[in-house]
């Protein structure tokens, strides 16, 4: 994916709401990178199942050239016990598997995520 492609799927991903899919069809050039971005979700806490779906993501900053930073994310119960967690200071780019058994999937610091 180009570096241009790699902004592009962090603006999709950050503004899916206002993004019309249909129109998308006219422009067949930023049709491949918004069907992976409608995989993605940005930071955040969200409720695996409901919100996101269960499955290998990695953070979008390596695809235009960034890294990542002080990084945390958290797969949780819906009680809130940690069932994993992990403190990245510095990388290319972070992978993790969000189990469908999960409750909670939380990053902060970590940017976007897409479907791996």
């Amino acid at each position: 994916m180009a570096e241009a492609d790699g902004s592009l799927l962090d603006l999709y991903i950050e503004n899916s709401h206002h993004v019309d899919a249909k129109r998308l069809n006219d422009c067949p050039r930023f049709l491949k990178t918004w069907k992976r971005a409608k995989t993605g979700f940005a930071e955040g806490s969200h409720d695996v199942g409901k919100e996101i779906k269960a499955g290998t993501y990695e953070t979008t900053a390596h695809l235009s050239g960034g890294r990542v930073g002080d990084c945390y994310w958290e797969r949780s119960t819906d009680g809130g016990r940690t069932i994993a967690n992990n403190y990245i200071t510095a990388a290319k780019k972070v992978r993790v598997t969000i189990r469908s058994t999960d409750g909670i999937f939380t990053s902060r610091g970590c940017g976007n995520w897409v479907r791996a």
